[in-house]
């Protein structure tokens, strides 16, 4: 696992990201799928970007405020633990969402 129970995340086309310096970015291939960015100064898991997609999850606490950010749902909810509850009305995915929500399609 690479943090607690639950991890707010958002999505934009690898050429919509602009980091402004990359002498600490880290890409580590975690599987034949995807790669994960991460901080190489303190190992802060930053980016998700699978390899077959024009796309980067990006880990919303790491960008500077105001994001413009909002939930827009919730995903891997049959994974969640028992210790607490969605309670809002977002749609919520058993799994990933594969398009669900309208902010998927880049």
């Amino acid at each position: 696992r690479l943090h607690g129970a639950f991890g707010a995340h958002s999505k934009a086309k690898k050429t919509q990201i602009d980091i402004v310096a990359d002498d600490g970015l880290a890409w580590f291939a975690t599987s034949a799928q995807a790669q994960r960015g991460f901080c190489r100064r303190c190992g802060t898991n930053l980016f998700w970007q699978p390899v077959d997609q024009d796309a980067t999850g990006i880990v919303a606490g790491s960008l500077d405020a105001p994001t413009g950010l909002k939930t827009l749902g919730h995903i891997f909810t049959a994974e969640k633990s028992d210790f607490y509850e969605i309670a809002d009305e977002l749609p919520c995915f058993d799994g990933s969402s594969d398009g669900g929500f309208d902010g998927d399609r880049l």
